[in-house]
């Protein structure tokens, strides 16, 4: 059986495993829900889209419609995007697309630092409150590359109030090196290391020269770290839904960053493609990371689900609403659907049964596994 995060499976604990998940359901209904990294393209558009490809399972209409489908029932109350498109007005076109919609908190866009056009379109855009900062593809940077002219715009981002991710991918210690230099040179910029930081998933324990430059980046304060895409990053497929496997990154991720410095992030609709994950695990990818935070507290995980992505980018969560809709209860919407009811509710475990006036007991259902009841179901 599948466990949360420092738990064992024997008789001793049975009986606390099942309070302490009784709590665990009704606390993640709660709390704020921030998904800080998702990519919104429609393919059908005049001219189509530069990304993805024509044959990606991916290469679909995905707009914030669509994300609702799979966000709201997941208790989502915030939506950060990132724009994976290098057009310069695909940032006013992902902005246009969320003007109006409550808890689509804003953009991280795509300008190139150190060109010559690159401080008009900064001007420009800053002018929208809805973006929030920019995003580095690291393959264009490089510690040797941060040249007087990408520094100069680095500092004019910093002023102007927003934020710097990094597109970091696997086992690249080029684009670590790169967020380090930047961090010590434009020392008041906020910088996020996007997916896992460029992590190599595999279920062990992190390579050690990976984990000291990990160590080394977050002694910068304003250095953050995105738990995103988890399930995409794994190293075999389809990507496995059993957190132990998880664990040995996530307790450096923690160990470097802590409480304070990590945040969610789905990496929708990437997730779905089966090239990149395991396809359908949208619900149960975010209750194997809120799992592990819950382990450390009931404030480490409101920070990693919400708090530290409101801090990082400057947005406001809000729990008691759903994007863009009064948050209300929604059929099959996971952990906590039923509490409190004396209807059934679904943990990642099983269900949880409650009579009127009798306590909550515990059933393992037949058939049941991680990912696998109406609570974890698209």
């Amino acid at each position: 059986m599948n466990l949360p995060f420092g738990f064992e499976s024997t008789s001793t604990h049975r009986g606390i495993l099942a309070g302490l998940l009784l709590a665990s359901a009704a606390f993640s209904q709660a709390i704020a829900i921030i998904d800080t990294h998702i990519h919104i393209f429609d393919p059908s558009r005049p001219g189509g889209v530069p990304w993805p490809g024509l044959n990606s399972d991916i290469y679909r209409t995905t707009l914030p419609a669509q994300y609702d489908l799979v966000g709201k029932p997941a208790g989502v109350t915030g939506v950060v995007i990132v724009e994976a498109s290098p057009l310069l007005e695909d940032n006013q076109w992902v902005l246009d697309k969320i003007r109006d919609l409550p808890g689509y908190h804003g953009v991280i866009g795509n300008l190139t630092p150190g060109t010559v056009e690159f401080a008009s379109h900064l001007e420009r855009f800053s002018k929208e409150p809805k973006y929030l900062g920019i995003r580095l593809r690291t393959a264009r940077v490089s510690r040797a590359g941060l040249s007087a002219e990408v520094l100069r715009d680095l500092r004019d981002l910093a002023a102007k109030g927003r934020v710097l991710e990094f597109q970091i991918q696997r086992g690249d210690f080029n684009s670590l090196d790169a967020a380090m230099a930047v961090a010590e040179q434009v020392p008041d910029l906020p910088i996020m290391l996007g997916h896992l930081a460029s992590a190599t998933v595999d279920g062990k324990a992190p390579d050690s020269a990976w984990t000291a430059a990990i160590q080394a980046i977050a002694k910068h304060p304003k250095v953050y770290c995105k738990i995103s895409g988890l399930v995409n990053q794994a190293a075999v497929r389809p990507s496995p839904l059993d957190s132990a496997y998880y664990q040995p990154l996530l307790d450096v991720l923690w160990g470097a960053f802590g409480s304070e410095r990590l945040v969610y992030g789905s990496n929708w609709p990437v997730s779905e493609d089966s090239n990149e994950g395991r396809p359908g695990s949208f619900t149960a990818q975010q209750q194997l990371i809120m799992a592990y935070f819950q382990g450390k507290g009931a404030a480490a995980a409101d920070n990693a689900m919400a708090g530290n992505a409101a801090r990082f980018y400057r947005i406001k969560p809000a729990s008691s609403t759903l994007i863009g809709s009064p948050r209300k209860p929604v059929a099959g919407a996971g952990i906590g659907e039923g509490f409190g009811t004396g209807r059934p509710f679904y943990s990642l475990l099983g269900r949880f049964n409650q009579e009127p006036g009798r306590p909550y007991c515990f059933t393992r259902e037949p058939g049941h596994s991680a990912g696998k009841h109406p609570g974890l179901t698209r």
